[in-house]
């Protein structure tokens, strides 16, 4: 019935944002600073997915805070100096700059106003921490948070530029 109808849709939805949510943990986790591809590498995987889809992803990891804070969590581990405990830790600067970039290019931003903006982000971020000085976790997930918040205003203004154009 009516019912059966609406729990296939639940579970149908479900399964899409868990690909989502795979498909954006993978870029994210390509991000971090200690593993493997190189910048050019990770601009190339950003041009695989289309920009409506990536903006879609990027949305949904945005809204949902649980998936959030365990992608900042593993994102921060891999790039973060100190205990393990990412409440414990901080990343360097230097790391969060690294960091920062990485997220540019894995998440394709290129517009020269938003990477601007970026730019006043990280100053905000690391202002104030002098040589050799770092940021704790919840810092950066407020980074983390404001850069890809920018990122997917770019997204979803070129995506909605190319239906236009369409």
């Amino acid at each position: 019935g009516l019912g059966d109808f609406f729990s296939a849709q639940q579970r149908i939805e479900a399964q899409q944002r868990e690909g989502q949510q795979a498909r954006l943990t993978k870029l994210l986790r390509t991000a971090a600073t200690d593993l493997g591809p190189s910048d050019a590498q990770l601009e190339a995987q950003w041009l695989e997915l289309p920009e409506q889809d990536l903006a879609e992803e990027l949305a949904a990891c945005l809204s949902d805070h649980a998936f959030f804070a365990a992608a900042c969590r593993r994102l921060f581990g891999h790039s973060a100096e100190g205990e393990v405990v990412p409440e414990a830790a901080f990343m360097p600067v230097d790391q969060l700059f690294r960091l920062t970039q990485r997220l540019i290019f894995c998440l394709g931003c290129r517009d020269p106003d938003v990477l601007e903006r970026i730019a006043q982000v990280y100053t905000a971020t690391s202002s104030g921490l002098g040589e050799g000085g770092g940021i704790r976790f919840v810092e950066f997930r407020g980074h983390v948070a404001a850069v890809m918040t920018q990122i997917l205003r770019e997204l979803e203004a070129r995506a909605a530029a190319a239906d236009t154009r369409e």
